[in-house]
């Protein structure tokens, strides 16, 4: 996980409940899955020992050239930790509701005060770059407006300039102070989440063409690849179909690779 938030220290409310208020960071704070005593995820210190104690921008890579797998938004209501309900700012479903619903409802305007109020969620998935941990994605969530509407904007610059190509570019996930107005009208810094490039829109269109060169190599070879294994099981059939040496050696041969089924010995009698 990404965060850059924690449960703070356990307090008493004044009904005499314990709870632990929420903490914000400036700066990104990278998890493993496991919780400590406190119920805060576990610090990886293996990142943190190349990224830094308090890193304000880590070096990520993308998965997919498509914006929603890379990074998933909606509107969300809980009731408690379970999902209410859910849209997409045109529709939602509801629990409990067969048809969808209008979306959004009152439940996310600022006058609204219930427990169930709704807000944006949105999530990014990403690779950090030199990490030796290949297979592992980290997550970054946030119900921020402000990082929404950044991340979004990013993506789609970056995707415009590199012609469609997302995955595997090399970018930076920033974390830096914003001056924003409550909305009862009062100032206050806000820490937002970008994405950028580190380099010029040249360098960045450079590399777009490098990355959509190299699939089409990949693509090639994998149709190449596949049109030879076609070729070679034809004519591996045809020579289990001549003589008898051949035919024993082609017959193994297909066995190897798992393209015929072995021979079923008949039954003995006694």
């Amino acid at each position: 996980k990404i965060k850059i938030g924690r449960k703070g220290d356990m307090r008493k409310s004044s009904s005499g409940n314990e709870f632990q208020p929420p903490m914000k960071l400036d700066h990104f704070l990278v998890t493993t899955l496991r919780r400590g005593p406190d119920g805060n995820f576990l610090r990886d210190e293996m990142v943190h020992s190349m990224v830094g104690d308090a890193p304000t921008r880590l070096r990520v890579r993308l998965l997919y050239h498509d914006i929603e797998m890379n990074f998933s938004s909606r509107l969300a209501s809980f009731d408690g930790r379970a999902m209410f309900c859910s849209g997409d700012g045109r529709t939602a479903t509801r629990r409990g509701v067969a048809e969808p619903i209008k979306c959004p409802c009152e439940r996310l305007e600022m006058t609204y005060r219930g427990r169930d109020k709704c807000k944006p969620n949105g999530a990014l998935s990403v690779i950090l770059d030199g990490v030796p941990n290949v297979g592992s994605v980290w997550q970054f969530r946030t119900t921020s407006w402000n990082s929404i509407r950044q991340l979004e904007a990013s993506l789609l610059q970056i995707k415009t300039f590199t012609g469609g190509i997302l995955a595997g570019i090399p970018l930076d996930l920033v974390l830096s102070p914003k001056d924003v107005q409550t909305p009862d009208g009062q100032g206050m810094t806000a820490y937002v989440v970008s994405l950028e490039f580190p380099g010029t829109v040249q360098d960045l269109r450079s590399i777009g063409r490098q990355l959509l060169d190299e699939e089409k190599t990949h693509y090639r070879k994998l149709r190449e690849t596949s049109a030879h294994t076609e070729t070679m099981v034809v004519v591996l059939r045809e020579i289990a179909k001549s003589s008898k040496g051949a035919s024993k050696k082609a017959a193994e041969l297909l066995l190897g690779i798992g393209l015929t089924e072995p021979a079923k010995e008949p039954p003995r009698t006694v």
